[in-house]
């Protein structure tokens, strides 16, 4: 089984934003939702590791879809390690239902919302806010930017 320590190797190269310290939170607190809701934490570990290790930078076309990559990622990791197509399938929901933005691929496990709330809660406090300006700051965006008329009128996000 994948580990903290393991899992490192990944996030050498990150971003300040998407750091192992970063994974590290993220790890910490979806396992403590996922003991408080009775998830499967194997999985919610695996994924908690595996969920940004793709790797792109802020602001690139990539990032919008490292998601996608992540998981393809998480799979061969997994299918190494011997677990089961049906195992790797759950965590591979989890990492692409993290960035959960459209109506691709809302959670839909209890695992999958424990890594979305814990990578959620990673973007409120202190933290948070200097979390949010590394971002802007790496992906060349203004800290801050009028709402869109579509967010606006629909409360949803452009793609």
């Amino acid at each position: 089984m994948i580990n903290l320590e393991e899992a490192k190797k990944w996030y050498q190269n990150a971003d300040a934003v998407h750091d192992f310290a970063h994974i590290e939170r993220v790890y910490r607190m979806s396992e403590r939702l996922a003991r408080a809701e009775g998830a499967d934490l194997e999985i919610v570990h695996a994924a908690a590791l595996l969920h940004d290790a793709d790797g792109t930078t802020p602001g690139s076309a990539a990032r919008l879809e490292h998601h996608l990559r992540s998981a393809v990622l998480a799979g061969e990791v997994l299918k190494k390690e011997g677990w089961s197509e049906d195992r790797i399938a759950a965590v591979q929901h989890c990492i692409r239902a993290h960035r959960y933005r459209d109506d691709r691929e809302p959670p839909a496990t209890i695992e999958a919302k424990c890594i979305f709330d814990a990578d959620k809660l990673d973007v409120l406090g202190a933290i948070g806010a200097v979390r949010v300006s590394l971002y802007a700051a790496l992906a060349g965006m203004p800290l801050y930017a009028e709402p869109s008329a579509q967010f606006l009128e629909t409360g949803k996000e452009m793609p």
